[in-house]
């Protein structure tokens, strides 16, 4: 079978939320037959390997895998997620999030079409679009369109220079709101430190440096945190 890109959940005693997030997966606009979702259990004590058995049980484009020992941080289920997934291009949820229904669609036509390594889109907390965790969002903080102006709302990063402005944005670290190439991530060896924490900062970093082209989705809410 052949998909159109990969999610990767790494999981850890979600057995109460597990299912909401696998179910914002099975309704996504692309299609769910178009997903292929890899699911790495990180030695849970609950429930949670259960789950995971009757999913993968039921679909056969869900693949789950379970670790022998707790690795402490979700760095080596990503890890060993990537390393299964088919697709030309791999996303990441976490256990407890969800995607909004057209996530999937929006990321995999905005990477392809632009022919990007890298595409990021706006995210919010619980119905509400944070203001990098603080309390009052403003709006025109994260309004990229006054200085590029596309009527798409796709915003290319093309140099270093550009870098400090997805900070505006609130998610320069956050591969969760992110879609990636999977050629640039085995090209250039870009993998989770394990053991460590902040583990999405060394992964986003490595790939902005070495992804021949960003693009943020300024007008899209794809994730829910």
């Amino acid at each position: 079978m052949t998909y159109k890109l990969t999610v990767i959940i790494p999981t850890y005693n979600a057995e109460n939320y597990l299912l909401e997030a696998v179910n914002s997966i099975k309704e996504q606009s692309i299609g769910f037959e178009n997903i292929e979702l890899i699911l790495v259990d990180d030695n849970s004590s609950d429930n949670t390997k259960v789950i995971l058995k009757e999913l993968s049980q039921a679909h056969e484009n869900i693949q789950s895998i379970f670790l022998d020992g707790n690795s402490g941080t979700a760095s080596q289920p990503r890890n060993i997620g990537i390393e299964n997934a088919s697709s030309p291009y791999i996303m990441f949820l976490d256990n407890d999030d969800i995607y909004y229904p057209k996530m999937c669609e929006e990321m995999c036509n905005a990477i392809n079409d632009n022919d990007v390594d890298v595409v990021s889109c706006r995210y919010d907390i619980n119905g509400k679009i944070p203001n990098s965790f603080l309390d009052n969002f403003n709006p025109e903080k994260y309004d990229f369109k006054g200085k590029y102006d596309n009527e798409n709302n796709i915003i290319y990063l093309d140099s270093v220079k550009d870098f400090p402005n997805i900070m505006t944005l609130g998610h320069p670290t956050m591969i969760w709101t992110k879609i990636f190439r999977k050629s640039l991530i085995l090209e250039n060896d870009i993998q989770f430190p394990k053991g460590d924490l902040y583990e999405d900062v060394y992964f986003c970093a490595k790939s902005y440096l070495n992804a021949k082209g960003i693009i943020i989705l300024n007008g899209f809410l794809g994730y829910g945190y």
